[in-house]
């Protein structure tokens, strides 16, 4: 399978926990029977949440938390 666990490892920035509630959330906007299938072929829609779209949701917060801590940084100085 070409996704490794390594690859996931970033999603840690937001412990167990976010990771938990990113997938919930995920979940909640896209309920399994509301996906078809084979848009996630070979992936089932489980492995596909944790695999592709938690990581990049992840990536998306991480990436927006850290332009707010540079827009602070830069009105302190």
């Amino acid at each position: 399978m070409p996704f490794s666990n390594d690859s996931l490892n970033f999603v840690n920035s937001y412990g167990e926990q976010g990771s938990v509630i990113i997938a919930q959330t995920l979940y909640d906007l896209f309920p399994p029977e509301s996906i078809d299938a084979d848009c996630v072929s070979p992936l089932n829609l489980s492995e596909f949440i944790q695999r592709i779209l938690v990581p990049e949701a992840a990536t998306d917060l991480i990436r927006e938390d850290m332009r707010y801590a540079f827009k602070e940084e830069a009105l302190d100085t």
